[in-house]
């Protein structure tokens, strides 16, 4: 009767441990810190279009990448690419010095300054105090002390 109580204080002793393990363990992924930060995010297939795959939307890097919560991500140096969906080339280039990435919204924030250049360098901005920038609808809402440059080529609707 001895020997069945110890290893049944044995086994509970080696659950509690695992439990308490699997528990410590989600909390640190939660505070995860890495360098070379990136996350795509690609178009929805068309329907009917069977060649088409793998489109790139968006690319969010950054120099450093740290997790929050589940879903909030902080970016250091933040570079986000967006592209167009058919042809060659980028949209948009924004950088920032430091963003919040939400995955489950798709959602990237930050109250820092934001540069922005879009495809042929035809339009640059700068705003200095914060940015929202919703992903699936290609949606960027630059906020405080915005300065934008606008070259002729732009306005006439032609490349340089």
């Amino acid at each position: 009767m001895k020997t069945r109580s110890f290893q049944w204080g044995r086994w509970l002793t080696v659950a509690v441990l695992l439990a308490v393990a699997m528990v410590a363990r989600a909390q640190l992924s939660q505070r995860i810190k890495g360098k070379n930060f990136t996350f795509l995010e690609y178009y929805e297939p068309e329907a009917g279009v069977k060649s088409q795959t793998n489109r790139i939307k968006n690319i969010l890097r950054g120099a450093e990448g740290q997790s929050l919560t589940a879903d909030l991500i902080r970016i250091r140096q933040m570079r986000l690419e967006n592209y167009p969906p058919a042809g060659p080339g980028t949209n948009l280039i924004a950088q920032s010095p430091e963003a919040w990435f939400d995955k489950e919204a798709g959602v990237i924030t930050s109250t820092t300054r934001l540069d922005l250049v879009t495809s042929g360098g035809q339009i640059v901005m700068r705003g200095e105090s914060g940015f929202l920038y919703l992903m699936e609808k290609s949606a960027l809402i630059v906020s405080n002390r915005v300065r934008t440059v606008i070259q002729d080529a732009a306005l006439k609707g032609k490349k340089p």
